[in-house]
């Protein structure tokens, strides 16, 4: 960069196209507290993607086995959850617990207990969601369900994996 006005100049110019593209990505504060437009808000509970989705072969809490299935990572405010997303039909053995449905219309749920951390299960049409953490809580079921209703979409338009994404963010209310 040259010195002088010139170069204050074109740094300054600069540093105000950064900071207006940032705003235009909500990645930049439009006024105290204030949200960008369509961005959860400060307040709302959010879950955000950290990681992928990327392609997986085989699930780990099934016995040995190759399906193919997406996998990402979502941080959330206890802590992280990893995701898969699996189109493959599925046999849930006797270690897997129903949980029920928590609302009439949502996904039934099931429970795998390991000795390091729980596997919630959510199977929509054509899909099963798995989550994984260290411990069950309202926070991952809530994450879980709200997870799900979104993916829903992503899902219907993507008609192979190749299309396929998760959200970058997941509001789980206030």
């Amino acid at each position: 960069m040259g010195g002088g006005k010139a170069g204050r100049k074109t740094q300054a110019a600069r540093a105000a196209l950064l900071a207006l593209g940032l705003l235009a990505l909500g990645l930049g504060p439009a006024s105290p507290g204030a949200a960008a437009p369509g961005a959860p808000s400060p307040q709302a509970a959010i879950a955000r993607l950290i990681k992928g989705p990327y392609p997986a072969k085989g699930l780990p809490f099934f016995e040995t086995n190759a399906l193919p299935a997406l996998q990402g990572e979502y941080s959330l405010a206890q802590g992280s959850c990893r995701v898969w997303s699996c189109r493959a039909p599925l046999v849930f053995g006797g270690e897997w617990k129903s949980q029920g449905r928590a609302e009439a219309g949502q996904a039934a749920l099931r429970l795998l207990s390991t000795p390091s951390s729980v596997v919630l299960a959510l199977s929509g049409d054509g899909y099963t969601l798995f989550f994984e953490a260290p411990s069950d809580s309202p926070t991952l079921r809530t994450f879980a369900y709200a997870m799900e209703k979104r993916f829903r979409g992503f899902f219907a338009a993507a008609p192979t994996d190749a299309e396929l994404s998760f959200p970058a963010f997941v509001d789980l209310g206030p």
